[in-house]
C-alpha cells in the first residue's frame, strides 16, 4: 500500500522481480519480488529484510528501466579474459515486457572490461538501491 494506504495498482507490480549481484563466488543477498505479501524481500532468510515499495517509488523504477532500455538488453553479458570478478542476474516479468540476463564483468552500456556508474546498467543498479534500500555496487 502507497503512504495513503490506498492499494498500489497492479498495473505498477512485477509478476517476477528478481536481481542479484556479487562477486563470482560469492552473490551478495538477492532481491526478490513476493507478489502474494506485495514486498521485495532483500537477502536470506532469517536475516531478509522486507521492503515495502510505494506507488509512487515503482513509477519512478519503471521510467528508470524504460530509460536504460532494460527490455532490449542482450541475454548474456561477459568478458571471458576475467575469470572471477563480478557476476550478476536479472529476472522481470512486468507489464507484458520481460527480461533474463546475466553478466559477468561485463554490463549493458559499459566497454568491455569497465564499469561505468552513468551506464544503462550503472543507472539501473542505482535505481535497484533506491527501491530495495540495498547498497549494491560493482
Amino acid at each position: 500500500m502507497d503512504s495513503n494506504s490506498k492499494p498500489i495498482p497492479k498495473d505498477l507490480l512485477p509478476e517476477v522481480f528478481e536481481f542479484s549481484i556479487g562477486e563470482a563466488l560469492y552473490i551478495d543477498c538477492p532481491v526478490r519480488w513476493l507478489p502474494d505479501l506485495q514486498v521485495l524481500v532483500n537477502g536470506y532468510q532469517p536475516d531478509a529484510r522486507h521492503v515495502k515499495v510505494t506507488a509512487a517509488q515503482w513509477r519512478v523504477f519503471w521510467n528508470t528501466l524504460n530509460r536504460v532500455g532494460v527490455w532490449r538488453w542482450n541475454h548474456e553479458y561477459c568478458d571471458p579474459t576475467i575469470l572471477d570478478g563480478t557476476s550478476w542476474h536479472l529476472s522481470i516479468k512486468y507489464n507484458g515486457k520481460e527480461i533474463n540476463s546475466i553478466g559477468s564483468n561485463a554490463y549493458p552500456g559499459s566497454p568491455e572490461m569497465y564499469f561505468d556508474t552513468n551506464s544503462e546498467f550503472g543507472l539501473f543498479l542505482d535505481a535497484v538501491n533506491k527501491l530495495a534500500g540495498t547498497n549494491y555496487r560493482v
